[in-house]
């Protein structure tokens, strides 16, 4: 298990990509002259290339010849070793010399001789024999130190060779001397071949089978006419003497190795950064966005369309796949799906049409259920892993078949980046890649960049691939997936194989609420889904569309501003749509007589059946129970009720009390000091600390759990322990029934070594008549300043006010979700923002978090939840807890998701006091979202689509029931596209779903 380097974007052009921690900066390469030719005459040779009797020879010596270099190395020592090897190998150099430069190991270096010249990086010059310096001054050799800088060393050995003062006879500004320039460059390039190629042999235990020879004849030959200023003989020269690299490596490896080159664009990139990509010509893929495609449309149109000829001609391609990379792991399903909706409509946009079908991402986003959503979007490839921290599996193989639970698979690249702009890749490259040809079945090595920044070694492989493949092909992702073989491997991931970042990265960024945003977020895209339910069905009963349309702006516009991060307007927004839609899906339901009963209509928008409370408007005060109506009670806020709700269905509960009906008061709540029970649970609080001593079902002699704030960060000094703790100042019993029993406790929270406040906190639990959940509410207030600081500028996970969990077996499962399915768990930092499901052998007790995804085991019977860390401003924070539940997400729904309720004179509807619209047979299928479906091209008419997701890990055959007969249905996958058309059976379609899988049911009504 490993993780990638940090790669992030820059702010401007030059910015550099990020390496990992610890590394130096990369070094930015020193503008480089025009180089001289050869002068009239040089120590060692004669005055005309026709008469060659040159002795003079260039020997780099290094320290790390013959085995592989130390990664870690500095950006410096890296540059400087590059340096060493490439600047001997200057046409005008090699013009003078009887051979190429040859590496030889610092440590026994041959003996020095006349006409030498030595070459050694600054920083090994320690490496060399003690007395070498010495023998190389009599013999007559020089001996020169390279810097990062290999034009410096360049113009050393220049100065050397006396190679300086001799007039260009070319124009420094014509084209032509340009292009010599290149060539010159092309050369050094040739020189980096030469030496990778050693290395790969070396790494993998094999001779090298290059004519050395013949190869440094066409070498010498190229450079002379390099001076001579024939440009043919050169090309044909370099071209030759790559083709016999190539040859080669051949030998060594017969089959095609893969080099591919990514480039990141992020939405931050400033305009013109593709330029020098583009302009290169080489394979590369680009990973980024929809939204970086879409600013760069706006920004960079030019690089746009350059970039569309690149992908029309080959040598260019895109992945990517949501609209804007968002913590996805923490996301709501529907977040997801509508981020992968937007982004491939931005993509079809300003590709010409094209559908990306490599799902990449910059940052970290893996979790079990992407490769299943990503197939239904049509990707056919996927890169499995993350650039910016976190966790996450790497298989030996570049290449699997990455699993989701239902076995939905995609092919993957598993094989985790070089960083393109860090020197030191460079230095361990060619070792890197002989490993990959000695161990993998295919050979693959990918590099990693920023557009506008990579080292100096990268630009010389881009300068090989415009001569030859000499150590591996250049190619696209999408060339790569097309051209090797598809693997059986695969690898099928669980939550626990994966640690996100964002906490910590939110943190150091100086984010305003890193959790609590996502809190607020999470429950707007439950009231919005509610929301879509509601108008879908209003739609589909013919409800009265003026009043529909009124409210403005539609679901669909506040879900566009929703999921691209305006809270605010959503929240705005949903206040003015819920009740209009609502009162319109009311009168479909009852109608518009007023002569009836005035009531309420209770609607309930989730999949599972609820005994939600809800506040009755105007009620009698004494109202007592009545059908659906299980318990009311009067409150500070109005009149409270608890009402039985099928799934997807309402209630209708009366406003006043019938008078022929005879009283009787049942109160199945108990309270006793600080003890409260109903019918499924019983609760006491501490009276020493203000939390929750002891949860338990009615009867049990021990507890399940119990729950107190803690707070960690706070160091102690040498003469005090430190302990913080929560002194609860008032325990109070707001309601005893009949309908609620709730209790408030005060106090704070305090630091006992010196008896300082470190905050306030006010407490509320909530117990209700025939309800099988427990509400706590958390309300922290004067937070000391010195604490925020601490919080504001510490390491999340260890400065932070957390709600801590504490049960008594340690033997005790703890099991968690992810996306509602529920899985063991073993991680220290087990993340979900849904659930957290502690369970023994017989019993169990699931916390629905609402939200708030990071939690820390301490031992086997502890588990913290961070409530406030870094520059947090939430204060209020919200749980539910569950006894006992067979599938824990009938909880977490009941906790997101709304109830509606709606005044009406007309009376109870037809169909009695309560009904449904749909009817999901399975308790293990979640429902996600209910929308309008439009008629079809092919003459089918109205209905409606369903979002399911089978949550058990059991393969099922469910009914999906409807108001009222389907016309037809089908299974169709996120683009609309049909999977299989499904059985009709009377008011009922029947629908197979694997175990774990995610399908949308697109039903046609009439």
């Amino acid at each position: 298990v490993g993780a990638a380097a940090s790669l992030e974007p820059p702010v401007e052009p030059s910015a550099s990509l990020e390496p990992a921690v610890g590394a130096a900066a990369s070094i930015e390469p020193a503008a480089e002259p025009i180089p001289e030719p050869e002068p009239a005459t040089a120590p060692g040779m004669d005055s005309t290339h026709n008469n060659i009797c040159s002795s003079t020879r260039v020997v780099c010596l290094l320290r790390d010849e013959g085995r592989e270099p130390d990664s870690r190395m500095s950006e410096h020592d890296a540059e400087s070793i590059r340096s060493t090897i490439v600047a001997g190998w200057r046409p005008a150099i090699l013009s003078v010399l009887a051979e190429p430069p040859r590496i030889e190991n610092a440590a026994y270096p041959p003996y020095p001789e006349r006409d030498a010249i030595f070459l050694i990086p600054q920083s090994q010059k320690r490496e060399l024999p003690v007395d070498f310096p010495a023998q190389a001054k009599q013999a007559g050799a020089i001996l020169i130190e390279a810097t990062a800088d290999a034009a410096e060393t360049t113009r050393a050995i220049h100065n050397v060779l006396s190679l300086n003062d001799i007039p260009n006879r070319r124009s420094p500004e014509s084209a032509d001397a340009q292009a010599f320039v290149d060539l010159a460059r092309d050369f050094e390039a040739l020189a980096a071949a030469r030496s990778w190629l050693r290395d790969a042999t070396t790494a993998m235990g094999r001779i090298e089978r290059l004519d050395a020879e013949t190869f440094g004849r066409e070498v010498l030959a190229a450079a002379r006419a390099w001076v001579d200023g024939d440009r043919a003989a050169v090309e044909s020269g370099l071209r030759a003497a790559f083709e016999m690299l190539t040859q080669s490596r051949e030998h060594l490896y017969p089959v095609d190795s893969y080099i591919i080159d990514i480039c990141l664009l992020d939405p931050a990139t400033a305009a013109g950064a593709l330029e020098s990509v583009l302009e290169a010509r080489s394979p590369f893929s680009l990973i980024a966005p929809a939204r970086a495609i879409e600013v760069l449309a706006e920004r960079d149109p030019a690089s746009l369309a350059r970039l569309n000829e690149a992908i029309d001609e080959g040598w260019g391609d895109v992945a990517g796949g949501a609209y804007e990379e968002i913590d996805e792991p923490f996301a709501p399903f529907e977040s997801i799906l509508w981020q992968f909706e937007r982004g491939g409509e931005v993509y079809r946009n300003h590709l010409n049409g094209r559908t990306v079908e490599t799902l990449a991402r910059r940052r970290f986003a893996l979790y079990p259920l992407l490769p299943q959503i990503a197939r239904r979007f049509h990707f056919r490839f996927g890169i499995h892993w993350g650039l910016d921290d976190g966790r996450f599996p790497t298989p030996r193989d570049p290449k699997r078949l990455w699993e989701s639970p239902d076995a939905t698979s995609l092919e993957s690249l598993t094989r985790v980046p070089l960083a393109a702009d860090r020197s030191a890749t460079g230095a361990t490259f060619a070792w890197t890649l002989g490993k990959s040809m000695k161990d993998d079945h295919i050979a693959t090595i990918v590099l990693v960049h920023w557009p506008d920044h990579v080292a100096n070694w990268y630009k010389d492989l881009i300068r090989i691939g415009k001569y030859s493949s000499v150590l591996a092909r250049l190619v696209t992702l999408t060339d790569y997936f097309h051209l090797t073989d598809r693997p059986y491997e695969s690898i099928r991931p669980r939550l626990d194989d994966y640690r996100t970042p964002y906490l910590a990265q939110a943190c150091a960024a100086g984010l305003i609420d890193p959790i609590g945003r996502r809190v607020r977020k999470a429950k707007l895209r439950a009231r919005l889904d509610a929301l879509e339910f509601v108008s879908a069905v209003a739609s589909a009963l013919s409800a009265p569309r003026a009043e529909i349309e009124e409210s403005d702006p539609d679901p669909q516009t506040i879900e566009q501003r929703l999921e691209s991060g305006d809270l605010d307007f959503a929240e705005k927004a949903l206040d003015r749509q819920e009740s209009p839609r609502a009162r319109a899906l009311a009168r479909a339901i009852v109608g518009f007589s007023e002569s009836g009963r005035p009531g309420y209509l209770v609607i309930n928008p989730s999949s599972v059946a609820r005994r939600p409370p809800v506040i009755l408007p105007d009620a009698e005060i004494d109202l007592r129970p009545e059908g659906p109506l299980r318990a009311a009670q009067f409150t500070e806020e109005g009149v409270r009720a608890i009402v039985d709700l099928p799934a997807f269905g309402f209630a209708w509960v009366p406003q006043q009390n019938d008078p022929t009906e005879i009283a009787e008061f049942k109160n199945p709540l108990v309270v006793h000091k600080h003890t409260m029970n109903n019918e499924f649970m019983e609760i006491e609080l501490d009276s020493a600390t203000g939390g929750l001593r002891s949860v338990k079902a009615p009867g049990e002699p021990s507890a399940r759990a119990a729950q107190r704030l803690v707070i960690k960060g706070i160091e102690a000094d040498e003469e005090r322990s430190g302990s913080i703790m929560m002194r609860a100042d008032s325990i109070e019993i707001d309601y005893a029934g009949p309908a609620l029993a709730q209790a408030t406790s005060k106090g704070t929270i305090v630091d006992t070594s010196n008896g300082g406040t470190l905050a306030r906190f006010e407490q509320r639990v909530r117990l209700w008549a025939g309800r099988p959940i427990l509400e706590l509410n958390i309300q922290i207030s004067e937070l000391d300043p010195k604490l925020i600081k601490l919080f504001s500028t510490g390491d999340p996970w260890r400065s932070a006010l957390c709600c801590r969990w504490a049960w008594p077996d340690s033997s005790a499962t703890l099991r968690r979700s992810g996306h509602l399915c529920l899985e063991t768990t073993k991680a220290e930092r087990p993340e979900t923002p849904d659930i957290i499901e502690i369970s023994t052998r017989r019993r169990s007790l699931a916390i629905c978090t609402g939200g708030l995804a990071h939690h820390e085991r301490h031992g086997d019977r502890m588990l913290d939840t961070l409530l406030i860390a870094g520059r947090e401003t939430s204060r209020s924070f919200d749980f539910a807890i569950a006894l006992d539940t067979e599938h824990a997400f009938h909880a977490a729904l009941d906790m997101y998701t709304p109830v509606y309720v709606t005044p009406t004179s007309a009376g109870r509807p037809r169909s009695g006091s309560t009904g449904w619209l749909f009817q999901v047979e399975g308790k293990g299928i979640a429902v996600l979202r209910v929308g309008s479906s439009d008629p079809s091209g092919d003459g089918r008419g109205w209905g409606v689509f369903l979002d399911v997701l089978e949550t058990s890990g059991r393969p099922t055959r469910s009914r999906i029931r409807f108001y009222r007969d389907p016309i037809w249905a089908r299974q169709v996958d996120y683009r609309n596209e049909t999977i299989v058309d499904l059985t009709r059976d009377g008011d009922a379609v029947l629908v197979d779903l694997t175990p774990h899988e995610a399908a949308r049911i697109d039903v046609t009504l009439g």
